[in-house]
């Protein structure tokens, strides 16, 4: 049973690693529509 259990970990692990977890993480923190940035915004804030 336990064999079982760990396989079926790995497997999950293995399909959340290579389906890409970008989505998983937006949605943990909260994030509905994320603003396509632009290079001025970008240079503005790393200026900060």
């Amino acid at each position: 049973m336990f064999l079982m259990n760990k396989k079926i970990l790995l497997l999950f692990s293995a399909m959340l690693l290579l389906s890409g977890c970008r989505m998983i993480v937006l949605k943990m923190y909260g994030i509905k529509n994320p603003e396509v940035e632009n290079e001025k915004h970008i240079l503005k804030k790393a200026h900060k």
